[in-house]
């Protein structure tokens, strides 16, 4: 078994003057494995990925990061190391997609450097995978939020850091580029690349064979197998619904099934049924 990419040891996060977001976290990410967060809006799925990151510093426990105490890393070193996807990213100046996706070079240049002809093949590469070499000199305030999400992820794979943190990396993207991006996850993950990632979708975490932490306000962090964590009864609790699996024999996993769709369907019947009855009465 490969060294931890990524580990804590009984973390725990509040803000200042605030609640505490979340105690004792303990997991461990390994090369080529994905870890999904699911938990509820505002149960700390960003915190733990600032915390992971670096951006924010827990109140106690320690955070490894490849084989060293994240706190005793530089900056550089961390981005060396570690590529962040946040949720919400704003671009200040007129950069085209291509000049911010080569940005993602910074941590590999010396200081006062510039990118090189390889960087800018890499990054024009990088777009082609993303199926967005299009929009290479487009400026990036001028596209739309879906294809800014995937120059933001193309940004972060040109670090070819060891572990990518994603803040929901399907936000804003239509149905196929979410299959697309989960695609990606796979095709990184293969190449060895360990992934973090927030979702509002606990069938992310199934398709992508992947551990899971369910965050929880007030309860500790739920960590395991994807295949062997999620059951209706956490699910429901989870999010205050309803919620049942369905084994799909032909694609072998499971799929979540809210109530909501049982409801849809008496309510489209019942809509029929009453529809019929009056075209019925005015023939009469």
């Amino acid at each position: 078994m490969s060294a931890p990419v990524i580990s804590t040891a009984s973390i725990s996060f509040a803000y200042r003057g605030g609640q505490t977001v979340f105690t004792d976290v303990n997991l461990t990410v390994r090369a080529g494995e994905v870890l999904v967060l699911l938990g509820p809006n505002g149960s700390g799925k960003t915190t733990l990925l600032n915390c992971l990151s670096g951006l924010l510093r827990p109140q106690s426990g320690r955070i490894e990061l490849c084989g060293h105490d994240l706190r005793s890393l530089s900056m550089r070193e961390i981005a060396l190391r570690l590529g962040y996807l946040p949720q919400i990213q704003t671009v200040s100046f007129e950069f085209s997609v291509l000049d911010y996706t080569v940005m993602g070079r910074a941590p590999h240049l010396r200081f006062g450097k510039s990118p090189t002809a390889s960087d800018y093949s890499l990054a024009q590469q990088t777009l082609d995978q993303l199926g967005i070499a299009r929009l290479a000199t487009a400026p990036m305030s001028r596209i739309s939020g879906g294809e800014r999400q995937l120059a933001q992820i193309a940004r972060v794979l040109m670090q070819e850091a060891p572990l990518i943190l994603m803040d929901e990396p399907t936000n804003h993207l239509d149905y196929g580029n979410q299959i697309r991006a989960l695609r990606l996850i796979q095709e990184m993950c293969a190449r060895g690349i360990a992934v973090i990632m927030t979702s509002h979708v606990p069938d992310h975490a199934i398709w992508l064979h992947s551990q899971v932490g369910v965050i929880r306000p007030g309860a500790p962090l739920v960590f395991g197998q994807a295949a062997d964590t999620l059951d209706e009864q956490l699910l429901s609790e989870l999010y205050q619904e309803n919620i049942s699996l369905h084994y799909l024999a032909d694609r072998g996993h499971c799929i979540c099934v809210p109530e909501l769709e049982k409801l849809e369907n008496s309510s489209t019947h019942d809509g029929r049924e009453k529809g019929e009855r009056k075209c019925n009465e005015e023939r009469e």
